[in-house]
């Protein structure tokens, strides 16, 4: 099975969205795609998923009503493509997952011990409908652990803030990808474009890193 990334996330990039293609292992397979988004809800039940880069989806087979999930909540989609238009596309909605959203939390030195400092691997990073998006990999075996994301002092042109890691001394037993939205909207109302916005984080037990992308 084949894994194609239709935007790239690395350090020092305004990044739009991450899509990823996973082509069928024969060509009598359908394509199975996943993509991050938001729910647009319709008449109804019945939803849209506009996702990151800005195309909509129209679940038609599959999932096709929604009871729970509110106007704008953060998703993962599992999709195949039935029918393709320029800026909207008629899907197999196969599934739905919520990502986890949270608000950033101001600098504050009195509580960075409550905030932890676990490494984390960054491997993905994009700015999309007023959220700052994040995928990486950590290591953990039984407990719950706590991700934030803290925002130091800024200008409007440049925004920092820092990823923290609570693994309350949790095992290094097994390697697992969390995604998270922290929202960003009124942050973002504030800036001047284009912005340069640096995320710090610990890549290792001793080492920091920061990536930079750049709202516009």
């Amino acid at each position: 099975m084949k894994t194609l990334f239709f935007s790239t996330v690395c350090a020092k990039l305004s990044l739009p969205l991450l899509l990823l293609a996973m082509a069928a292992c024969s060509s009598n397979e359908e394509t199975i795609y996943e993509g991050y988004g938001m729910i647009k809800k319709e008449s109804g039940n019945t939803f849209s998923i506009i996702l990151d880069n800005g195309v909509r989806l129209h679940p038609s087979e599959g999932i096709t009503t929604l009871n729970s999930l509110q106007d704008s909540t953060r998703v993962r989609s599992t999709f195949s493509i039935l029918k393709e238009n320029e800026n909207y596309s008629y899907v197999n909605l196969m599934a739905l997952d919520t990502i986890l959203t949270l608000p950033v939390i101001p600098y504050d030195n009195n509580i960075l011990n409550n905030m932890g400092d676990a490494p984390i691997s960054i491997t993905n990073a994009w700015i999309a409908y007023g959220f700052l998006n994040f995928e990486f990999l950590f290591v953990d075996n039984q407990k719950q652990h706590k991700f934030s994301l803290m925002q130091y002092p800024s200008t409007k042109d440049k925004l920092i803030f820092e990823l923290r890691h609570n693994d309350y001394n949790d095992e290094a037993y097994q390697t697992n990808m969390q995604v998270i939205s922290f929202r960003l909207q009124s942050i973002l109302k504030e800036a001047e474009k284009p912005a340069k916005i640096i995320i710090k984080y610990n890549r290792t037990d001793n080492m920091s890193d920061d990536i930079e992308l750049t709202y516009r």
